[in-house]
């Protein structure tokens, strides 16, 4: 049996970073413009629920983990504005992972 070659998951999972996301080390200056961006968007929101997702967004590591905190900053400012307020600053946030 020929020996194994190690696997390469970056190569092999490349396409990930076409949604925005990085396998490597993350850009500090991206992610920080992300997570400020986040906060930013529900700012006015002044809620429990707001403040642990405050607290949430800053001790991210990653635009992946960003990610996964959209559904949660749509919910809150859903119901503190609208559905359409949400999707408007929602689209602001994806040019992080576009």
């Amino acid at each position: 049996m020929p020996p194994r070659r190690p696997t390469d998951w970056a190569s092999r999972l490349g396409f990930v970073s076409g949604w925005g996301f990085s396998l490597g080390r993350p850009d500090p200056e991206r992610l920080a413009a992300a997570r400020f961006d986040f906060v930013d968007a529900i700012d006015d929101v002044r809620t429990e629920a707001a403040y642990g997702l405050q607290s949430r967004i800053v001790l991210t590591r990653s635009l992946h983990e960003l990610w996964h905190l959209r559904a949660d900053a749509f919910s809150l400012i859903s119901r503190r504005h609208s559905q359409g307020e949400a999707n408007e600053r929602l689209a602001g946030l994806d040019r992080h992972f576009a």
